[in-house]
């Protein structure tokens, strides 16, 4: 299955209220300032020839810090349910495992690779530069310059096999001799982990590459159709 430019979801459902609602929240950040408040005003009032043992002191700011990060679990956790927005996180978790289409090197393994292109309008001859992990060039393909499709057989410039690893791909147009634009060429990669950065999913490809949800040009093995 292959779905492109599609992606208007991350994830559909709602979000289970498990973490922590807006009343148990206000009540954690009372008790807080409550503390805060007594706190001061011992330390403000405390007789200056009998002052408060250091012992006392040492405890009551370990209590003070405590409240302090339990206000701060809670809070991050409220986000988390609203980073969720209409979605859940099993929705999330159904990306996991999938291939998506972005702008990314892909892993080489002795098997043809499908790469993805955007060809230019007005051009009239095309080719394609295969780069491995190092930023060498191993191969050049010239390319039908219409086709939105490219398959690389794996094979370099001198006619070998080339070594397993990761390759990227940039294509480039012309019009005579003259460079119309070049691009990227977009291949698939497998989805093993979402991870949420400034309040936003990203899928995570096999390679470590982040990615939001935006980038994705297309999907494929898609377990849940609802995605």
């Amino acid at each position: 299955m292959d779905v492109v430019n599609s992606i208007a979801n991350p994830a559909t459902g709602p979000v289970a209220q498990t973490a922590a609602t807006p009343s148990a929240n206000s009540s954690i950040t009372g008790d807080f300032e409550t503390f805060l408040t007594l706190l001061t005003a011992q330390l403000r009032n405390q007789d200056p020839s009998e002052p408060v043992d250091s012992t006392q002191y040492v405890a009551q700011l370990a209590s003070f810090s405590a409240v302090e990060q339990q206000v701060a679990t809670n809070t991050q956790l409220a986000e988390l349910v609203s980073i969720m927005g209409d979605g859940d996180l099993k929705g999330l978790a159904s990306w996991i495992g999938t291939e998506i289409r972005v702008n990314a090197p892909a892993l080489f393994d002795g098997q043809s690779l499908e790469i993805h292109l955007q060809p230019v309008s007005g051009a009239d001859k095309a080719m394609v530069e295969i780069r491995n992990d190092f930023g060498q060039v191993v191969a050049t393909k010239t390319i039908d310059p219409s086709a939105a499709d490219f398959q690389w057989d794996g094979l370099t410039g001198t006619g070998e096999t080339a070594p397993t690893g990761r390759y990227s791909f940039e294509a480039s147009y012309f019009s005579g001799d003259t460079l119309l634009g070049s691009a990227p060429g977009q291949t698939y990669s497998a989805v093993t982990e979402i991870l949420i950065e400034d309040k936003t999913p990203k899928l995570v490809t096999e390679s470590g590459a982040r990615f939001s949800f935006d980038e994705v040009g297309g999907v494929r093995g898609v377990a849940n159709d609802g995605i």
